[in-house]
């Protein structure tokens, strides 16, 4: 084995699938390529957005009714770093196209950053923006021995055992997938 591809979105069970093909590539001496798609959102400015409008998924707008925040992990100063730290970017970058990468390869460079020791040699980190998971997913596979995904991430309904983006790399990967349960 020369290559090992993992997806990740900064979710538990994508920070299990990131060990496990951390391990794998380690025993084989094979390079890591570590996947992350990532989408630029664009901020609505509060002066400017319609009252009572609201976009985001139906989980979102129900834990917005219940007073909690499933979009920000953490406690509210947490939240407020991100945002200042946002804004921050965007001010200096002036593309909004620029904080959605930063904050892409930051999610990934902490993900690394918790395997330690454990970290394989050869890693190599593939953001790709604006392209569906599995999409991005199932072409890299043209070019690995491996496949590595987590079963459930970031999106859908609760209680699917087998996520949207795992289940289309199953059908169409070009290598082998291995598929880690959600813990």
């Amino acid at each position: 084995m020369d290559r090992i591809l993992v997806g990740v979105d900064g979710s538990p069970t994508s920070q299990t699938a990131l060990a496990f093909a951390a391990g794998e590539a380690r025993a084989h001496d094979a390079e890591l390529v570590v996947a992350h798609a990532y989408e630029v959102d664009v901020p609505v400015p509060l002066a400017t957005a319609p009252s009572r409008s609201y976009v985001g998924d139906e989980s979102d707008l129900a834990a917005q009714r219940m007073g909690t925040s499933r979009a920000v992990p953490g406690d509210e100063a947490e939240r407020r770093l991100a945002t200042r730290r946002r804004e921050e970017t965007h001010r200096r970058t002036g593309s909004w196209a620029e904080v959605a990468e930063a904050e892409a390869r930051e999610t990934v460079e902490a993900m690394l950053a918790e395997l330690g020791d454990a970290r394989p040699e050869r890693v190599s980190i593939d953001l790709t923006r604006d392209v569906h998971a599995a999409e991005m997913l199932t072409r890299a596979s043209e070019d690995a021995d491996l496949l590595v995904v987590g079963s459930r991430g970031r999106g859908g309904f609760r209680g699917l055992l087998l996520g949207s983006v795992s289940q289309q790399c199953v059908h169409h990967a070009r290598c082998p997938v291995v598929v880690i349960p959600a813990t």
